[in-house]
């Protein structure tokens, strides 16, 4: 297959030119060639020959191959410019190379002209390629809407795209050459030059948000991912920086905070309301559901549970007797002991509970801790008979909890056991009813860390 292409020949000497297009048909080049030898005629056929590759002899009567190199070199930079000469040292061939040229051949060496030229025209095509692909991506940073800012390496602006013209409201003639310390404000939680030396010591800066100043004073949040820039042998030279604004991001993210806790507020709100219901109509066992709901906590807390699940056990703790609204009031303040059938009544409550609980939407199991609460892990408890692995461990919790404050505190038809009976309970109990680790968390808290049930 032959390449076509225009061949643009510098010779005085017509016999040399044909030569050499001759050495150009042997390497598969067909080439449409124009010859000229003067300043003038080559001035024109740069212009309007327009050729692909120049072929150039060194030194001509009227002109000379350096001066054309020169002239080639600021019209037409990307064409490739070969001498083919029939003398010339080393030096000046050196001296050739350094002011731009492709490569020269020797008039005696011209079987090495076709691979040369073939071998600079794919050269060519690659720089061509590398140009276009930087120009897409210049175009690309230019008109992106984030901020791209490139660095030196003490944090002087070297580029400045116009979305950092957008965000900032600095212009890049503001900037360019400028400490990109400019952006910085009073209260941002790190200096630029924090981050640079990040960048120095060998780590990537990834979505770090800071506070940054407009050229106006305005206060922005500002989401920065730094990264490095290095030259062809991997040596740090600069430093590139992606800025987005978030602050409207952070604005959001603040109004959903202030509407959750709201929220929780109307939640925790109407939780206690629902707790004072089931008081109200227990008046022997009031803040009974608030003390277990404190001692299930800290039992929590005494063995590291994450906040969000110890915040859904309190919960659950608040209400964990709301069943009891559906047991009748004479059994709930009956004085004396319960009969068969009235402990059976009781018992109901949990699965009670559950069920008015279960379609309320809260972000932790409520209803299922509600339900839980009176399991043991042998199986022995109610309303289910659930063994260990089947019991949530905030129910587990809730049940220790719950028997604590319940033979700890008076009831109706007894009065109160004391805290060492109740712990003595727990401890018999332990790895039957209750699970171990909780037990002894429980202890922990009574006799080494000076817990009290609160009055």
């Amino acid at each position: 297959m032959t390449t076509e292409l225009r061949i643009l020949l510098l010779e005085d000497v017509q016999t040399d030119a044909e030569l050499a297009l001759r050495a150009l048909h042997k390497s598969g080049i067909t080439p449409t060639s124009f010859r000229v030898d003067t300043r003038d005629d080559y001035l024109q056929a740069l212009s309007q020959f327009q050729p692909d590759v120049i072929l150039a002899d060194y030194q001509l009567p009227s002109f000379d191959g350096l001066s054309a190199l020169s002239i080639a070199r600021e019209r037409c930079p990307e064409v490739p410019f070969i001498f083919v000469t029939g003398k010339m040292g080393e030096e000046v061939a050196i001296e050739t190379l350094q002011k731009g040229a492709t490569d020269y051949i020797l008039k005696d060496r011209l079987s090495r002209l076709g691979p040369a030229v073939l071998r600079a025209l794919a050269e060519a095509r690659e720089h061509q390629h590398t140009a276009d692909l930087q120009a897409q991506l210049a175009a690309i940073v230019e008109s992106a809407s984030e901020g791209i800012i490139g660095m030196d390496l003490q944090g002087v602006v070297t580029s400045w795209n116009r979305g950092a013209e957008a965000i900032y409201g600095y212009r890049a003639a503001e900037m360019l050459g400028q400490s990109i310390e400019r952006l910085s404000c009073p209260s941002c939680p790190h200096t630029m030059q924090d981050l640079i030396q990040e960048i120095r010591s060998g780590r990537r800066v990834r979505r770090n948000e800071t506070q940054h100043a407009t050229r106006e004073g305005r206060i922005l949040d500002v989401s920065l991912s730094l990264a490095p820039i290095l030259d062809r042998i991997g040596r740090l030279v600069g430093i590139s920086a992606l800025a987005l604004d978030i602050t409207e991001q952070k604005q959001v993210e603040q109004a959903l905070i202030e509407n959750g806790k709201r929220l929780e507020r109307s939640m925790r709100t109407t939780i206690q309301a629902i707790a004072n219901i089931v008081e109200v109509r227990d008046p022997y066992t009031a803040g009974h559901q608030r003390r277990v709901a404190q001692l299930a906590e800290a039992i929590a807390r005494e063995l590291g549970l994450p906040e969000d699940q110890i915040q859904g056990l309190q919960l659950a703790g608040i209400v964990h007797d709301i069943g009891k609204i559906q047991i009748p009031a004479e059994i709930l303040s009956k004085p004396g002991r319960l009969t068969a059938v009235e402990y059976q009544f009781i018992q109901l409550h949990s699965q009670a509970g559950f069920e008015i609980l279960k379609d309320v939407e809260f972000p932790w199991p409520i209803a299922e801790i509600v339900g839980q609460h009176h399991e043991r892990l042998n199986g022995s408890g109610y309303p289910k008979g659930l063994k260990d692995g089947e019991i949530l461990l905030e129910a587990k919790i809730l049940s220790v909890a719950d028997v604590v404050e319940a033979m700890a505190s008076h009831r109706p038809y007894r009065p109160g056991l004391g805290i060492d009976a109740a712990l003595e309970e727990i401890s018999n109990q332990r790895g039957l009813h209750f699970q171990p680790e909780i037990v002894d968390a429980c202890v922990t808290l009574f006799r080494d860390k000076g817990y009290q049930l609160e009055s």
